[in-house]
């Protein structure tokens, strides 16, 4: 994956990346949902809201990566 964001940062203008848990673990409670499975966490309605009122962050290049 580095070497995918190392290709196209500068092309893309790619300033960072994050990555996330999904769901709470044993390690720990990083995710964005709950470990119930159910129980959302409000930077999971955030991330939701900034990718709905983003849509060309969300989209993703032409070429294959």
């Amino acid at each position: 994956m580095r070497t995918r964001y190392y290709n196209y940062a500068s092309k893309y203008n790619i300033q960072s990346i994050q990555a996330f848990e999904l769901y709470d673990s044993q390690e720990g409670n990083y995710g964005m949902v709950q470990s119930d499975g159910k129980t959302k966490k409000p930077v999971y309605t955030a991330l939701k809201s900034f990718i709905a009122n983003h849509p060309k962050c969300n989209r993703r290049p032409h070429s294959s990566i």
